[in-house]
């Protein structure tokens, strides 16, 4: 039986020396190979074979019933590790539920049988690790939600107005005929927004480009959103980051595995960066240009420029247009951290594509760099991969 516990360990130890190994490859394997191992339990118990490696002596006296009783265990720890890497390897965000009841289990059984089964105590400790971070991060997912609702239940319940020429005379041309670009004419005003992200980031000029995942919800009436990502810094690895922006107000908060809290930002500085975040992506929800918090300044025959006031908070930007009425850039100052520091530094969002998702013409390959005095940062490259919007 010692040879059987240690395979896990083995296998472990082996992808530690193999990188290529896709470290949710290796996991999974190793929830599979230690949920077999719980088999051999269940058939010694009901002497459904020999097996001459297990002793099924206990550290305490158990009667023949009993020891019935725990082979249904053994059985019911392998059927668990069996689901828990089923719905980890298909992206279950539950799947740390069954993985922590087959731990517990089988920890029970491997006390009573230290004997036969110590060695599996290292074989759950190393499962319990990623079950416990999952968990984590199942909190700050449940946290983005209440977020999430909360906007929600702010949101004004009107009409959304159906968008005419008239709506749009008073902006400047190039605003005008980037509306109509959109598709938004002859349709309401889009009232709420949710939409998937992914990409790569840095967090330094000259670091490793990570991959991220994201969701998002904007509110429009009352401008808000809720931004939620994980980030991987390496397999195994992640940071999960919120953006919100509510009331005029912003809050920033970063969490290495979501569970050590390492960036909490909030003051006048992170509200202007959301305030203009909420600006710059406007470019999504078109319609939002009519808002009666944003006000346009015409430019010239390519440019204007958007000043958006909401909640005690303001800051300007200027959206520039192609020929044919897709935005290529928006630029605006923001305000730039470094070592708790904070300048107003040039902040521009580069439009690569444009495509029609769901009725609307959107930027949905962008990129953002920082205009740095030391030069350009370009710090994250985005896709748009899905957006739904709501009229009411």
């Amino acid at each position: 039986m010692y040879a059987f516990c240690m395979i896990p360990v083995i296998v472990c130890a082996i992808g530690m020396y193999l990188p290529c190994i896709n470290m949710k490859v290796l996991l999974t394997i190793i929830i599979i190979f230690h949920g077999l191992i719980h088999l051999p339990g269940f058939v010694k118990a009901f002497d459904l074979a020999k097996i001459p490696a297990l002793t099924s002596k206990s550290i305490i006296l158990i009667s023949a019933s009993g020891t019935r009783l725990l082979g249904i265990l053994w059985l019911v720890a392998t059927i668990l590790f069996l689901l828990t890497a089923i719905s980890y390897i298909w992206h279950n965000k539950y799947w740390w539920i069954a993985g922590l009841a087959a731990v517990a289990i089988s920890q029970i059984l491997i006390i009573l049988y230290w004997k036969d089964a110590k060695f599996g105590t290292i074989a759950n400790v190393i499962i319990l690790f990623p079950l416990i971070i999952s968990l984590f991060a199942a909190r700050f997912n449940r946290e983005s939600v209440k977020q999430k609702e909360q906007l929600l239940k702010a949101l004004p319940v009107t009409g959304s107005s159906v968008i005419t020429a008239s709506d749009i005379e008073t902006l400047p041309p190039v605003v005008q005929q980037w509306l109509r670009k959109s598709g938004v004419m002859g349709k309401q005003k889009i009232t709420r927004v949710e939409l998937k992200q992914k990409g790569e980031m840095l967090t330094k000029p000259g670091g490793k480009w990570m991959p991220f995942f994201a969701d998002q919800l904007f509110t429009v009436p009352a401008p808000a959103f809720v931004w939620e990502a994980r980030i991987d810094m390496m397999p195994g690895i992640s940071i999960h980051a919120r953006d919100v922006f509510e009331n005029g107000k912003g809050r920033m908060l970063i969490k290495p595995m979501a569970v050590i809290t390492i960036a909490d930002a909030q003051g006048k500085e992170t509200d202007q960066g959301t305030l203009l975040r909420y600006l710059a992506e406007t470019c999504w929800f078109p319609s939002a240009a009519l808002e009666p918090y944003i006000q346009w300044e015409n430019i010239d025959d390519s440019s204007a420029k958007a000043t958006m006031q909401y909640g005690g908070t303001s800051a300007s930007g200027v959206f520039t247009f192609s020929n044919t009425g897709d935005i290529k850039k928006f630029e605006a100052l923001r305000y730039y951290e470094q070592k708790g520091d904070f300048t107003l530094e040039k902040w521009v969002i580069n439009c690569e594509l444009h495509e029609e998702m769901n009725g609307i013409r959107i930027p949905v390959r962008s990129t953002v760099t920082w205009g740095l005095k030391s030069g350009d940062f370009t710090w994250l490259k985005l896709d748009i991969t899905e957006i739904n919007y709501s009229y009411q």
